[in-house]
């Protein structure tokens, strides 16, 4: 064995065959799918980073983003069109596909954001755990906000919640 990558990989190879996944052909065999998605997607790129299948700066990752952000705008774009009353094609089963292919384009956005926690040393499901953490805490200082002003959220437009939204986040961490 001549590197470090070279023992890495050699005791990746143990404890496949002891764990009877060595006929795997693949990198990403014996990543299981029982695990939450989110733990998979991570661990998926992990074991393709592994065999430098990665992007070799930052950059690239935000750009992988923004691109599938794109996509994801194309899509409702095309979803929209296809769903206009006038359209030929509106049946319920183009509905159903314009669906599943927006849904396709969501997940590939969660995938590249869980690809870009990887790079950063984040683990994705504690980012995530702490961020609905947050916004539950700003949520309710907001819903208490509006109590004491004699308000009611569901009769307030967009404008004036996301007011009590900015007070909420100035006033909780």
């Amino acid at each position: 064995l001549e590197q470090a990558s070279d023992v890495v990989a050699q005791w990746d190879k143990i404890k496949r065959d002891q764990e009877g996944k060595g006929n795997g052909r693949s990198a990403l065999s014996g990543v299981s799918d029982g695990v939450p998605s989110l733990e998979r997607s991570n661990e998926l790129q992990k074991r393709a980073a592994k065999v430098g299948f990665d992007w070799p700066e930052i950059e690239g990752v935000f750009e992988k983003i923004s691109e599938e952000l794109s996509e994801v705008r194309a899509e409702m774009n095309d979803s929209t069109r296809a769903s206009d009353a006038d359209h030929p094609s509106s049946d319920s089963r183009d509905v159903e596909q314009q669906s599943l292919a927006l849904e396709s384009e969501v997940g590939d956005v969660l995938f590249s954001v869980v690809n870009l926690s990887r790079f950063l040393r984040i683990d994705p499901s504690v980012a995530l755990h702490r961020a609905n953490e947050k916004f539950k805490s700003r949520f309710e200082k907001m819903e208490t906000l509006v109590e004491e002003r004699g308000e009611r959220m569901v009769e307030m437009d967009v404008s004036r919640l996301d007011h009590f939204w900015e007070e909420a986040k100035r006033n909780t961490p």
